[in-house]
C-alpha cells in the first residue's frame, strides 16, 4: 500500500538514481528523460525480486554488498511512556542486513569503533588535564 509521501520518496529515489547512473555513463545520446523510466522499471523489478525472495526463502544475497534476511524477534515486555503501562510485544519478523566482508573492509576506516582497539585509542588519546584550581594558582604565584 503506497501513501502519497512514500510514492513521492520513491520517485525522488529513482530520479536521483537515474541522474547518478547518467553521470557515470559515457556522454552520448542518453538523456535523463530516457534513462529515468528505465531506472524506474529496473528499480521496481529489483524490489519485487527482493520481496519475493524474502517471503519465500527468507533471505536475499547481493554479492559484494551483503545479505538481507528475515529474523524473528523474541517476545518481550515494553513500557508505554504515554499510558505508563507495561505491555506485551509479541514475537514478529523483521528484515535485517549483514554487510559482506568486502563492504565492511571498504568502510572500516570511516566508521568509528569498527576496528578492534579503536575505542581504546579514542579514550586514551582524549585525556584532558583539568585547569588548576584557584588555590593552586595562588601557590604558583608565590
Amino acid at each position: 500500500m503506497f501513501t502519497v509521501s512514500s510514492f513521492q520518496n520513491n520517485e525522488m529515489v529513482t530520479r536521483q538514481l537515474a541522474q547518478r547512473i547518467l553521470n557515470r555513463m559515457p556522454k552520448g545520446d542518453l538523456k535523463e528523460k530516457s534513462v529515468t523510466p528505465f531506472v524506474r522499471d529496473v528499480y521496481k523489478a529489483f524490489m519485487t525480486v527482493i520481496k519475493d525472495d524474502l517471503r519465500t526463502q527468507g533471505q536475499f544475497n547481493i554479492k559484494g554488498v551483503g545479505r538481507l534476511f528475515v529474523r524473528t524477534t523474541r517476545p518481550r515486555q515494553i513500557f508505554n511512556v504515554n499510558t505508563r503501562k507495561v505491555d506485551d510485544c509479541p514475537a514478529h519478523k523483521v528484515v535485517a542486513f549483514r554487510p559482506s566482508k568486502i563492504l565492511r573492509e571498504a568502510f572500516r576506516d570511516y566508521i568509528p569503533f569498527s576496528r578492534p582497539g579503536a575505542a581504546a585509542a579514542v579514550t586514551t588519546s582524549s585525556t584532558v588535564t583539568p585547569p588548576p584550581s584557584t588555590a593552586e594558582q595562588k601557590m604558583g604565584e608565590q
